[in-house]
């Protein structure tokens, strides 16, 4: 067979991405002389969406929008009995004067159709081949080629599901810390940006006190800040927290407040890039203002009191809330009670304290 190391190598590689998989199934044609190639990827589980990765020698789309259209149904390969590493041919499961056969393969041009069912853990994969009529069948010694690379494609069928399923759950994670009012960033030793959360990069945006230079490193205004930071990047793995204060002068709903903490470093690849430092941000001008739609949520207030809730949060008197909500101060009052006796409080001071403190202060902007 030709070509059989870079097969191989294309097999192996292929998890990484797409693009090596389509040149796997196009290398795996070729030697195979096949008229196409068509290899499915599905999780185990039923229900789920699968992923189709082809490789053809002539345009196949409108043969395969027919047999999607009309003949998917009465394809008589049964996959989920193939025993797994083993070549099917469809002679296996329906002589030739099945109705695939006459009304699809025949017209179609194909000589004989192939399935390979592979499988490694929670993901499912089936290889599709098809052969044209003058190619005739594949020899005893293409299938034994083919069965052979069995154990190549199971082991890169496990990696590439496994690094599908990080890749979701790297997105859902990026998801929930983008939804937290702490805002967070992660550092390597050169203080090099890897990684920030919504609400680090709306910090970022909103005040003078630090930001990012042009080519990414997190830089202080303050000289002593500055330095305190390049040595908790410097310190990386001691397991040390550090604690910065920035502020405008004496307002003291304009403080950020900043903690560095270490993170243990990568002996294993000890890549320039790793991270080194998670760095906390805590406005606390933002963290003043829980969302309203979540304190409805965890006290089971109405949406009206809710929005009171939040305002008083965010340092409003009751005269200021009813204005800046276009209530009179009255309703305010009478919602504010409401709110009490629901959260089972009696003083003002304490319902915002449990305001504050809340999971509605932490996510849900």
């Amino acid at each position: 067979m030709r070509d059989l190391p870079d097969l191989r190598d294309a097999i192996y590689n292929a998890p990484l991405d797409m693009r090596p998989w389509k040149e796997a199934l196009a290398l795996f044609r070729q030697a195979l002389d096949a008229r196409f190639v068509y290899m499915s990827f599905r999780p185990v589980h039923e229900g789920a969406v699968g992923i189709g990765i082809s490789a053809a020698d002539t345009d196949v789309s409108t043969m395969r929008r027919d047999y999607a259209e009309r003949f998917q149904h009465i394809n008589p390969m049964a996959f989920d009995r193939m025993e797994l590493g083993k070549v099917y041919s469809i002679r296996d499961f329906a002589a030739e004067d099945h109705p695939f056969w006459t009304d699809y393969l025949n017209p179609s041009g194909i000589g004989n159709a192939y399935g390979f069912s592979i499988s490694n853990g929670d993901f499912h994969a089936v290889i599709h081949l098809v052969r044209a009529a003058e190619k005739g069948d594949l020899t005893g010694d293409q299938v034994r080629w083919w069965e052979s690379h069995a154990p190549a494609f199971s082991s890169a069928v496990r990696v590439f599901g496994e690094m599908r399923l990080r890749h979701f759950v790297t997105g859902l994670q990026s998801q929930v810390l983008d939804r937290m009012s702490l805002g967070m960033m992660i550092l390597d030793a050169n203080a090099h940006l890897l990684f920030a959360n919504m609400a680090a990069h709306e910090i970022l945006a909103s005040q003078r006190h630090f930001g990012l230079s042009d080519d990414l490193r997190l830089r202080f205004a303050r000289p002593d800040h500055q330095k305190v930071l390049l040595q908790s990047c410097a310190a990386s793995g001691d397991g040390g927290n550090r604690l910065l204060c920035c502020s405008d002068g004496d307002y003291a709903d304009r403080v950020i407040e900043i903690l560095l903490s270490s993170v243990e470093p990568d002996h294993d690849f000890g890549l320039a890039s790793a991270p080194a430092l998670v760095v906390y941000l805590h406005n606390r001008a933002a963290s003043a203002a829980p969302a309203p739609e979540l304190l409805a949520t965890l006290f089971g207030l109405t949406q009206a009191e809710a929005k009171v809730l939040a305002t008083l949060a965010a340092g409003s008197t009751i005269a200021e809330a009813a204005i800046l909500l276009g209530l009179s101060e009255n309703t305010v009052r009478t919602q504010t009670k409401r709110i009490l006796s629901k959260v089972g409080v009696s003083r003002q001071t304490d319902l915002i304290r449990l305001a504050i403190g809340s999971l509605a202060n932490l996510v849900g902007k």
